[in-house]
């Protein structure tokens, strides 16, 4: 493997366990924090869609002002789905790109930035839904 096919490969893996942290998520915890200081689940997709805008601004050498993006839409699918477009486009820019930025922009905007999230997100589904199973992000 290169170092291009081993990027893709943690990219698609942070990209499952992110849907599958947000699967079947039960409406009433859309705006439910695990503790203060952390983001809702509606906040977590628009902060991970804004990531993976920087990582292709990244890529092309533009500087992102942080809280300039804004995601459309409203309904939760619509959202992720807006949220999925984005990390396509910033996966497709970071394989495609530079290969001197790609490591440090697939690392920093999508793989430590998705895992960090994907954390907050189980913590969430396992105080709030006793029944859901950790393990289904792997």
């Amino acid at each position: 493997m290169d170092v291009r096919e081993v990027l893709k490969y943690q990219m698609e893996t942070c990209a499952k366990q992110v849907d599958a942290a947000f699967d079947s998520l039960p409406d009433g915890l859309w705006d439910r924090k695990t503790s203060e200081g952390c983001m809702t689940p509606g906040e977590t997709i628009h902060h991970l869609a804004e990531a993976y805008a920087a990582a292709r601004k990244h890529m092309s050498g533009e500087d992102h002002e942080w809280g300039s993006y804004k995601l459309e839409g409203s309904d939760p699918s619509e959202l992720l789905q807006a949220m999925r477009t984005e990390r396509q486009l910033a996966v497709e820019a970071i394989l495609s790109g530079d290969p001197e930025k790609a490591p440090e922009a697939a690392t920093q905007y999508l793989m430590l930035h998705d895992a960090y999230h994907v954390g907050q997100m189980c913590a969430l589904r396992v105080r709030e839904e006793p029944t859901w199973d950790a393990y289904s992000i792997y």
